[in-house]
């Protein structure tokens, strides 16, 4: 009876070993490991860059050095000379007071917050200058210790390894980091946890250590969609301006012209993504600051400073390969672009009434670059359309910017305008957009009949546009428009059903095909 006994409690105990070996697994495939170390609560030492902070400070201080002392990059070479450790200490010394609001991972804090609570010692070993390490995470009280690279002393992989065993021992502490550099670390450490690092290399590091208690912390973003925001591929519905020479001339029945359209599109959309990227990047500490702005990718922490300084050539390159396919004039325009966007974004946006006036003709050189692309010429009637209307635009999205700081003293951040301005950029914005369509009905009498069978009709298409630039701005006057009227207007359905109206009453004006 004593063996039967004796043989199901064995049984039952290899089913609770088995089921737990189960749940472990489970846990493991959804990102939520146990994490099991309170023996003697041995010390936790975090990494910073990318584990602690969405960021990599390296990054940060070259970032601030290129724009308040770029010259400083002509010494870059000679610090990497003499190692990393001085090159950090060269750029923290001269930089680190523009280095602020750094986005740390709340989950991570939030967790180390509690084990503090329960009386464990907590460390920051960072590869970061020292100094710079102790000013970012200052405000959150957290650690006890703080060690980071210094002058002849970078602590990163085996150094860092060495550093904590020195300092607690081999199997005394827990670690938290999240690249292959922390490998040597989690080796010599008593327990892992696993911060925003890809399936592989979490996968790799939990086999390698088997039986050691790890918790993992999935991270920032989704990698693909973060990348997708931060070049903003929304804001290529923008360039489809791009068309409309070959729509508006009715030479959309040629094939060759609707292919060199096609990669003038593309070329245009990928310069244009490069410059986002470029004014995300030097804006990156007045994008942290704003209610909605610090959402973006790069101001997140979601979509890295070093992957981005990659993307931006990689696109600057691509645009030129395809820009020089269609023409070499197409890429004389396609430069003048970029000149001119990005003195808008480093100096031309903080001028009032300038910085309107310039998107609204970064509009217009859509439409210009379009019919250079298309060998079609720009009618005095699509020019003069085009600029009242995209300044009404341009109006309104400085509006929406006052709004935001309704209540709050000052300036717009990073612009010219003040609360009491709102009122009079909403008038120049309505009679901006008034007067588009007061040109577009002028338009319809003096020239459309050479184009149209029924140019008339197209009178219909001026009570949609006076709908339309009348809805927005009411949203906007309601608080429903935020940051961007472009993203407001994709998302409208509205937006939609007046595109569709629009080609009717096109259609129905029975454009004459030019071959």
């Amino acid at each position: 009876m004593r063996a039967i006994e004796s043989l199901n409690l064995q049984r039952t105990l290899r089913v609770l070993l088995l089921l737990n070996q189960v749940y472990i697994f489970l846990q493991r495939i959804f990102n939520r490991d146990i994490f099991i170390m309170n023996d003697n609560l041995k010390p936790i030492c975090v990494d910073l860059d990318g584990t602690l902070i969405f960021s990599d400070t390296l990054a940060e201080l070259f970032l601030r050095m290129i724009k308040h002392r770029a010259y400083y990059i002509f010494l870059v070479p000679i610090w990497l000379m003499r190692g990393r450790s001085a090159l950090k200490y060269e750029l923290s010394r001269r930089f680190s007071k523009y280095v602020n609001n750094l986005p740390f991972n709340g989950e991570l804090v939030e967790y180390l917050k509690k084990e503090k609570e329960s009386g464990r010692k907590i460390v920051l070993v960072t590869a970061c200058e020292e100094n710079l390490a102790k000013k970012v995470v200052s405000p959150l009280g957290l650690f006890d210790e703080i060690y980071g690279s210094g002058r002849g002393l970078n602590l990163k992989g085996s150094a860092k390894a060495e550093f904590i065993s020195s300092k607690f021992g081999d199997g005394n502490f827990a670690y938290a980091g999240n690249s292959s550099d922390d490998i040597k670390v989690w080796e010599r450490s008593a327990g892992m946890l696993i911060v925003n690092t890809s399936d592989r290399l979490r996968d790799k590091v939990v086999s390698s250590n088997p039986g050691k208690p790890a918790k993992v912390f999935c991270g920032c973003g989704n990698g693909f969609k973060d990348f997708l925001k931060a070049v903003r591929i929304h804001q290529w519905t923008k360039n489809l301006l791009v068309f409309l020479p070959l729509f508006l001339s009715h030479t959309y029945m040629d094939l060759l012209k609707i292919i060199d359209c096609f990669v003038a599109f593309l070329a245009f959309s990928l310069c244009a993504s490069a410059t986002y990227i470029i004014n995300d990047i030097f804006d990156i500490e007045s994008d942290r600051l704003h209610a909605y702005k610090k959402n973006r990718p790069l101001a997140a922490g979601n979509f890295s400073v070093t992957n981005a300084l990659i993307v931006v050539p990689l696109f600057i390159a691509l645009s030129v390969v395809l820009a020089y396919i269609v023409s070499v004039k197409l890429l004389f325009f396609l430069a003048i672009y970029a000149i001119a966007t990005l003195s808008y974004s480093f100096w031309l946006k903080r001028i009032i009434l300038i910085d309107v006036i310039l998107l609204a003709i970064l509009y217009m050189f859509r439409i210009q670059y379009g019919a250079v692309a298309t060998d079609v010429y720009v009618s005095f009637w699509l020019a003069s359309f085009s600029i009242f209307f995209f300044l009404s635009l341009a109006f309104l999205k400085r509006y929406v910017e006052i709004m935001d700081i309704s209540g709050c003293a000052g300036a717009v951040r990073g612009r010219g305008y003040v609360e009491s301005d709102k009122n009079m950029i909403s008038v120049m914005g309505i009679c901006s957009g008034m007067v588009s369509v007061l040109l577009f009905v002028i338009y319809i009498d003096a020239s459309a009949k050479d184009l149209y069978v029924q140019p008339t009709n197209l009178m219909y298409a001026s009570v949609l546009l006076i709908y339309f630039i009348c809805s927005i701005w009411i949203a906007a006057s309601r608080g429903k428009v935020h940051s961007d009227p472009i993203i407001y207007a994709i998302k409208s359905k509205e937006s939609y059903i007046i595109a569709a109206a629009f080609i009717v009453i096109f259609l129905s004006a029975q454009p004459i095909i030019q071959h």
